[in-house]
This record gives C-alpha cells, sequence and structure tokens, in this order.
C-alpha cells in the first residue's frame, strides 16, 4: 500500500459497506459506542474515514453508523491498497493500536482473513504457471505442470500466513484453529471473556477430546469452575504474602529488641529455655529475609527512577 490518492467529504460521495470488511473485526462495547458518539456529537468526525479506490469502507463502520444516524458531516480518505486483503491486514494493524485485541479475537481475525490468503495463493500459483506456459508453450500437459510447478516462489503455508497477518505465532494459530473446531460453547464463552487464555482453553479441549458429546459441555464448565478455584486460591496466597511483608515491616518498626524487652517476651510467651537456640536461629533467618526485602525495595525504586528519567529525556 503506498499514500493518500485522494480526498471527498460525504457532500461529495458516499462509502460502500461490505459485510465482510464490516464484520471483520470485532464490535466494539456499548460503553465504547456511547462514549464515541458523545465524542462526535460533541466535537464532530474529525477523524477520516479509510476507503478503497472503489470506495469500500476499510475503517470507520462505527463512526460512518453514527454520522449518518445524526446527519453529521464526514470526511474519507482513498487509499492506494492493492487489494482487498491489503485492505484487510491494515485494517487488523490500526486496530490493534487502538483497542486491547485478545489473542483469541486476533486469531478469530486470522480466520476470517484465510479465504482471502486461499485465493491469493492460487492466483500466484496459476499467474506462475501461466507464466511458465508462456515460456516454453510446446511442453506437454504433465510437462508443462512438472516445469511450472517448480517455477512457483514455494506454496504458500496458509496458517502462518495468516498468523503473521495478526501478529500471533504458528503454534497458537494451530491451537485456535483446534479450539474453533472443537472446543464445547463454554470454554468459547470463556474466551471471549477473557477469562482463560488460549493455551489453557486448548489444554481444556484436548482432555475432553475422547468424552462423548453429550457429556462434553458439562465436563467444560467443572474444568472451568476448577480453574476458577485455582484463580481464588492463588489470589488468597498472594495477598497473605502482600499481608506478611506489611504486617512485619509496620511491626518491626514498633518493636523494641532490648535485653528487657526479650526477657519480657520470653516470660509472656512463656518460652521453654530448651527453646532459645532454635528462636535464636529463627530471629537470624529474619534478619537475612529483612536484608533482602531492604534490598528488593531499593532495586524497584531505582527502576522507577530509571524510568522516570527516561520519561523525562
Amino acid at each position: 500500500m503506498e499514500g493518500i490518492k485522494r480526498e471527498y467529504t460525504s457532500d461529495e460521495r458516499s462509502p460502500i459497506i461490505d459485510p465482510e470488511l464490516r464484520d471483520l473485526l470485532p464490535s466494539i462495547t456499548d460503553e465504547e459506542r456511547e462514549a464515541l458518539t458523545a465524542d462526535i456529537l460533541k466535537n464532530g468526525c474529525y477523524s477520516p474515514m479509510i476507503c478503497m479506490e472503489d470506495m469500500m469502507l476499510v475503517d470507520g463502520h462505527h463512526r460512518y453508523d453514527i454520522c449518518t444516524e445524526h446527519d453529521i458531516p464526514y470526511r474519507m480518505v482513498i487509499l492506494d491498497f492493492e487489494d482487498k486483503l491489503d485492505a484487510m491486514e491494515w485494517m487488523v494493524n490500526a486496530q490493534k493500536g487502538r483497542r486491547n485485541l485478545t489473542t483469541y479475537q486476533l486469531g478469530q481475525i486470522a480466520l476470517k482473513l484465510k479465504p482471502a490468503f486461499e485465493e491469493k495463493a492460487k492466483i500466484r500459483k496459476a499467474a506462475a504457471m501461466e507464466k511458465a506456459h508462456m515460456a516454453n508453450p510446446k511442453n506437454s500437459e504433465e510437462q508443462f505442470f512438472q516445469t511450472s510447478e517448480k517455477t512457483v516462489d514455494g506454496p504458500i503455508n496458509t496458517t502462518k500466513a495468516i498468523a503473521d497477518s495478526v501478529g500471533v505465532s504458528h503454534d497458537t494459530m494451530n491451537k485456535v484453529i483446534q479450539i474453533e473446531k472443537s472446543a464445547p460453547v463454554p470454554i468459547k464463552n470463556a474466551l471471549e471473556k477473557n477469562a482463560i487464555s488460549v493455551n489453557k482453553a486448548y489444554g481444556m479441549t484436548q482432555k475432553l477430546n475422547d468424552m462423548p458429546e453429550q457429556e462434553r459441555e458439562e465436563a467444560a464448565r467443572e474444568l472451568l469452575r476448577q480453574d476458577e478455584q485455582k484463580k481464588y486460591r492463588q489470589i488468597d496466597e498472594e495477598a497473605a504474602i502482600a499481608k506478611a511483608i506489611n504486617n512485619a515491616i509496620h511491626a518491626a518498626d514498633r518493636m523494641e529488641p532490648s535485653l528487657e524487652n526479650v526477657r519480657l517476651w520470653i516470660d509472656l510467651c512463656c518460652i521453654e529455655p530448651e527453646e532459645l537456640p532454635h528462636e535464636a536461629e529463627l530471629a537470624a533467618e529474619a534478619v537475612a529475609k529483612f536484608t533482602l526485602l531492604h534490598q528488593a525495595v531499593n532495586d524497584i525504586v531505582e527502576e522507577m527512577e530509571v524510568k522516570e528519567n527516561g520519561t523525562n529525556t
């Protein structure tokens, strides 16, 4: 794709809506649409919509709907896209910079691009075969196909191509394909809500593959419940760690370990004489931990200062 070819206003031209382009990306949320509507009603449509040469709308479908509904003028910029696939890839790259698309959403977008990549592969192969035939038209049909196959720049790995187009790994793309093909609805719903990762969903799907179809959905719900419980346990463990560090620091601040106070501790806590060596070992361990804690806090302070200085330069 090259640069801008021309611009139009909504008084001069109207864009053409292609369902394939309109539905390529996930729709914005109701809250996002309300915010966008409020902004356009207040400030006008200051960002131009992007169209192909034939006026097919590429970027700005939500803005177009809002402007049309409220009779608000807008601008359209025509970009020089090579073809529809080029426009679709541009859409993905543009939206990745604006929206926090999940790995699963990117994988779903990639699957929508697959037919266009397959068509491009066919066209490239046909062109190469035609070129080979023009170079040696006397070849027999069998020789023609054998020769022309060798002239192609190598077959397009469609899965890798669509993965690269949205910025996910080949392995992740294969997992999304298997999830879309085999995962029960509860797992797909959890992915849609970003409650689990693609890797987690793939692992769950693999566990359920050999189960009877009528049992898979309930089994999927049970796996999701177990995963949620693990997350809650992890949250509790992390909270306990944070609380222990906080309590230790602030309890130490209130502690006066004088000889008199240590004797008081031994008496009031009923520490037996034979237990004192072990208590001394625990105190030594506490010293080592506080030393590490002190160093860790200082390291974090230094990191923050480096980031702050980098931002200010």
